[in-house]
């Protein structure tokens, strides 16, 4: 025996639609905020990268060096440059400061625009390999 009302009434089959977009949509924003969070994580890690080959291309320059004029970098808006050679990208500061014949070297990062809070300062003393 069938019953002429059988079946979801129109009501019943937009709640189940408005839930389920409900938690479609958060979802969609759950994988949308991890994939992002993924994308600055790695640029972030790309950026310690440089600047830990800067730091030791200047640590090993340094240690090769008699004085500062023997050293070539510039800093060239973001890019950190040993002559006309890019050793890194997104620097933001580089200072060289001699004492006698130790030299102390900062180098920084540019924060990024998705995550300004990450910063990174290396500060390294290397007495300079020429003087004796």
């Amino acid at each position: 025996m069938r019953r002429p009302d059988a079946g979801f009434s129109l009501y019943e089959l937009m709640i189940v639609v408005a839930v389920l977009v409900t938690l479609t949509a958060a979802v969609a924003g759950i994988t949308h905020a991890v994939h992002r969070a993924d994308r600055v994580s790695a640029a972030y890690v790309e950026d310690l990268a440089g600047l830990r080959r800067a730091v030791t291309s200047v640590e090993r320059d340094l240690r090769a060096a008699r004085s500062l004029e023997d050293l070539r970098y510039v800093l060239d808006l973001d890019m950190l440059k040993r002559g006309e050679a890019v050793v890194a990208r997104r620097i933001g500061t580089f200072e060289l400061l001699q004492e006698g014949d130790v030299v102390t070297a900062r180098i920084g990062l540019l924060p990024r625009a998705e995550a300004p809070t990450r910063a990174a300062v290396v500060v390294t003393a290397v007495r300079l390999g020429g003087i004796r």
